[in-house]
This record gives C-alpha cells, structure tokens and sequence, in this order.
C-alpha cells in the first residue's frame, strides 16, 4: 500500500510543477523548423520534444531487445546441440580402457 501511495505522490508533485512550468512560461515562442515555422508556447514544445525522445527511446531499445532475443535463441540452439553430442559421447563404449 506504502508503494501505492509513494508512486501517487510523486505522479502529483511532478502534475503540480507541470502546472507551475506551464503557468510561467506561457508566452508564445517560435519554433522553426525544415518545413516552416510555428508559433506556440514553450510547454508544448517541450511536451513534444519528450514525447519524441520517448518515442525514438522505445524503438532503440526494441531494437535491442529483439537482437538479445535473436542470439539468446541461437544461442538456444547451440547449447541443444551441445548437449546432444554430450550425451552421445557418454554413451560411447570406451575401447581400449584395459590395456
């Protein structure tokens, strides 16, 4: 419950200055870019600017999650392969152990 309540507060201290941040900084702002420009408030450039970082984080790291994934199942089917030639070696009869 402790751990509930801990994650709450701070999803509301990070709302409040949210709220702060974009109270104090509503003056327009001009933003240019490859194909015009656009006029809007600091907040929403910001805004955007985190949720594209966030986006272009998730596809990085799916990215390498589907590479670990790629070599842990090969490396799967190494050590499948692996192992079935050791059984097979102990299953060989050993020649020649009494001489």
């Amino acid at each position: 419950m402790s751990r509930i309540f801990l994650i709450a507060l701070v999803f509301i201290l990070v709302l409040i200055l949210g709220i702060g941040f974009t109270a104090l900084n509503a003056a327009p702002v001009t933003l240019d870019y490859f194909l015009g420009r656009m006029e809007t408030t600091l907040p929403w450039v910001m805004l955007f600017a985190l949720a594209g970082g966030f986006a272009l984080g998730l596809v990085v790291a799916g990215l390498a999650l589907f590479g670990a994934r790629r070599d842990a199942r090969r490396l799967r089917k190494q050590l499948r392969a692996l192992e079935a030639e050791v059984t097979n070696l102990r299953n060989l009869p050993i020649r020649n152990a009494h001489q």
